[in-house]
């Protein structure tokens, strides 16, 4: 089955934008959860925190919808961002756990000249796009965001419970999702450094978030640093 009709036939996509603000970047939100789960549970819920959703599933998707509007009203680009969301099994204990990942699937290099692309260090596809104005990969999503489903799981954060209102009033005892999205969005964005757990650079080159943060311990860009000096910078 080819990618495009393996989308066609089980990805449901939304398009968001931010209506009432200048700049805005249209984000199209590709929801992969099968029917039932993640996004498309049909447990019934409470509205909350300006969350009318009537069940689980809807209220993440509202809630899901609201960050991704957040994020278009302060962008500024001609080239739609593709997010494909879902809940999945994460890393989790009792009392630890990761309660969302992002992954960046494309990361790009640029071969020509355009004014805007610093030489030889990698950019993550939204931004890639947005200096091109085109899209360098119709096949795939530029953001692939999941969350944790486990949440609240005797084996699983046990005294934690997502929170899907969009006051940003999240009690202690539950995570905010609003919140959680828009963090795990700016990492798909490129708000965050490319090197791997051992500080070393992602198939030996710098990133573009990296050729712009500072240690000023040592006055280097982390790209200009080593991964022993990446390893301790503040």
């Amino acid at each position: 089955m080819t990618s495009s009709t393996f989308k066609a036939a089980l990805f449901v996509a939304l398009s968001v934008t931010a209506s009432s603000l200048l700049a805005e970047t249209r984000i199209t939100l590709v929801v992969v959860d099968p029917p039932g789960e993640g996004f498309n549970d049909p447990t019934p819920a409470v509205p909350v925190g300006g969350n009318t959703g009537a069940t689980i599933g809807e209220q993440r998707l509202i809630a899901l919808k609201h960050a991704a509007a957040i994020w278009s009203s302060r962008l500024d680009s001609p080239v739609p961002i593709r997010v494909r969301s879902s809940f999945s099994s994460l890393p989790c204990a009792t009392k630890s756990g990761t309660l969302a990942a992002t992954d960046k699937p494309e990361v790009f290099i640029s071969n020509g000249q355009h004014p805007e692309f610093i030489p030889n260090v990698w950019y993550p596809a939204a931004l890639a796009n947005r200096i091109s104005e085109m899209v360098l990969d119709p096949d795939m999503e530029e953001i692939v965001t999941t969350f944790n489903d486990g949440i609240g799981q005797p084996d699983c954060l046990a005294n934690l419970q997502w929170y899907y209102g969009l006051d940003n009033r999240a009690p202690v005892s539950q995570a905010d999702m609003v919140a959680t999205l828009l963090h795990e969005l700016a990492h798909g964005l490129g708000f965050g450094p490319l090197s791997r757990s051992d500080f070393s650079k992602f198939r030996d080159r710098g990133d573009v978030f990296s050729q712009y943060a500072l240690d000023t311990s040592t006055g280097k860009s982390w790209n200009e640093m080593t991964n022993q000096e990446r390893a301790v910078s503040p």
